[in-house]
């Protein structure tokens, strides 16, 4: 598929995806593998799942917050 198919198939716009592979990062972590062929880049549809795989899932933006406050912000902390 074209940058413009993955874009949509991955949610984020077409340009996002196309800066990604210049600054090698997409939402915090590397993006996606692609293949140039001239100047055609194309993406597999099993890559865009391996890559969307590395991510859990969540059923609301509390549950992502309530697993943040469980962890130590520092291990140096020590109450007085």
């Amino acid at each position: 598929m074209d940058t413009k198919e993955a874009a949509e198939y991955l949610g984020f716009a077409p340009f996002t995806l196309r800066r990604a592979r210049t600054t090698g990062r997409l939402s915090g972590v590397p993006p996606p593998m692609y293949r140039r062929m001239g100047r055609k880049i194309v993406y597999e549809k099993q890559w865009l799942d391996q890559w969307l795989a590395q991510f859990e899932p969540q059923t609301s933006t509390a549950q992502n917050i309530s697993n943040k406050m469980k962890e130590p912000q520092h291990d140096d902390y020590i109450p007085k």
